[in-house]
This record gives C-alpha cells, sequence and structure tokens, in this order.
C-alpha cells in the first residue's frame, strides 16, 4: 500500500491560523512562480500536535474512529487521519494525527479556544501536551528589559 500525503509541519499550521488569503490561491501563486498577494490577521495563534501512543515510535498503527464538530474542522490540520465510509479514522500510518490551531487577540485566550476544540472531539486513546503557551507571558517579561534597550538578538 503506497501512502501519500501532502501536510504542513504544525508551525506552518499555526501561521497559516493567521492567514486572511485563501489558502489554494496563495499556494497556486508560490507554484507558479507568482507572489500571490497575501494578507494577515494581527492576532495571536496557538497549536497543538496530536498523537497516538507510543509516538513517535508507533510500531503497529492503530486505526481509530475520530470524531469531531465539523464547525472545528478549519481549525484542524489532519496528518495521519483518512475519511473511510464517512468517518474520519485516524492511527493508519504513523500516529500523528493532527494540528488544532486557535487564533485570538492574546495568547490565554488562543489557548483557551485550541483546548476547547481538543476537549471536544472525541478519539480514544490521543495524546497531546496540555502546557502549550503557558509560560509565554512570563518568558515576555523575563526578557522585556532587553527589548527596550534594543537587544535584537536575545532569542
Amino acid at each position: 500500500m503506497l501512502n501519500l500525503k501532502a501536510c504542513f509541519d504544525y508551525t506552518i499550521n499555526t501561521l497559516l491560523e493567521l492567514c486572511k488569503s485563501n489558502l489554494c490561491e496563495l499556494l497556486h501563486g508560490f507554484a507558479i512562480g507568482r507572489v500571490p498577494h497575501y494578507d494577515f490577521y494581527n492576532s495571536t495563534s496557538l497549536g497543538v500536535r496530536m498523537t497516538l501512543p507510543p509516538f513517535p515510535v508507533v510500531l503497529m498503527p492503530t486505526r481509530r474512529v475520530f470524531k469531531f464538530d465539523p464547525q472545528a474542522q478549519k481549525h484542524i490540520w489532519f496528518k495521519d487521519v483518512c475519511r473511510t465510509n464517512g468517518e474520519y479514522v485516524c492511527g493508519t500510518v504513523d500516529g500523528d494525527v493532527c494540528y488544532v490551531t486557535a487564533r485570538a487577540n492574546s495568547i490565554s485566550e488562543a489557548r483557551q479556544r485550541v483546548y476547547r476544540t481538543i476537549n471536544n472531539m472525541d478519539v480514544k486513546s490521543i495524546q497531546y501536551r496540555t502546557d502549550v503557551g503557558k509560560r509565554v507571558n512570563t518568558c515576555l517579561r523575563a526578557i522585556q528589559p532587553w527589548i527596550i534597550k534594543g537587544v535584537s538578538n536575545v532569542c
């Protein structure tokens, strides 16, 4: 069985959450060598990777039905998910199921939205980090003095 899938890295998925432009037109423009017009929301985005254990070492993937609210689909970036007989099934290849993203005016609001989407999903034995975005405000306060002094290469 040959399985080809086109997907983005989770950092790109998180950035695409901010994109106002049509993704197909954006990719088509890049593909034909024309820099397309694109526009982004002036917001914050956050993304959480969801995997099947024992990721990243999945010796024998196990197929599981993956249920979610259709309204949330635009915030779910599928990887190891396929649609079979009207159901979404995950765990057919490598256990790297999806990335869930959210956009908001603050990290804490984006965090609340992304975890609300995850909590509304129904898939057995899924794993994901629960601390994504938790330390951002603390880290920003720690580097604030350097930013004020004009040091731009602290990260």
